[in-house]
């Protein structure tokens, strides 16, 4: 008997409410609510701190939920392409997501979230999306000419995330990441 089997008539009444029990809802385990109204205040607080003025300029240690609203709608390529990406995945993916074997429904997910970031960062064009951001002295690139191997990089990478001022270290993001992006580069 596989564990799965084992341990599902427990977690299933473990973790359901008293209306679910009775077979009046939908099985949502308690845990997965109280988790969703946490990330739920968590974000809000994120988005209304600094426009309340509790805080100073929180956009140096927060600039994924505290940005500044710059949309973008560049070249009509660029919106028809996430468009498609869209549409793919509702039309195609949704109803076969449960059929799909775990293998290939990883390859799928990966190259379904590289289309999405590249169409979205071809929205602000070639030269500003891809070439200006990938340039910066803080991305990916400019570690690549020090990675000489997998087994090289792997023996040095933990030595050079540290920011210590007496040696050369990582770039930013090459610092706060494992090391497959950079050996996706290399």
């Amino acid at each position: 008997m596989s564990p799965v089997a084992i341990l599902a008539p427990m977690s299933q009444t473990a973790t359901r409410s008293s209306a679910d029990r009775t077979g009046t809802g939908p099985a949502v385990p308690v845990a997965s609510r109280w988790a969703l109204g946490i990330a739920g205040v968590l974000l809000l607080a994120a988005f209304t701190v600094e426009a309340l003025g509790l805080s100073g300029n929180v956009h140096a240690w927060l600039p994924p939920l505290s940005a500044y609203f710059e949309p973008t709608f560049g070249h009509p390529a660029a919106l028809a392409g996430c468009a498609a990406v869209v549409v793919a995945v509702l039309a195609y993916g949704m109803p076969r997501v449960r059929t799909m074997p775990w293998g290939r429904l990883l390859v799928l997910t990966w190259l379904t979230g590289a289309a999405w970031g590249f169409a979205v960062a071809l929205l602000r064009g070639w030269q500003k999306g891809i070439v200006d951001i990938l340039a910066t002295t803080d991305e990916y690139l400019m570690d690549v000419d020090r990675v000489q191997g997998v087994r090289q990089l792997l023996g040095i990478y933990v030595d050079n995330i540290l920011l210590v001022p007496d040696r050369s270290n990582f770039v930013t993001h090459n610092s706060g990441h494992p090391p497959l992006p950079l050996l996706s580069y290399a």
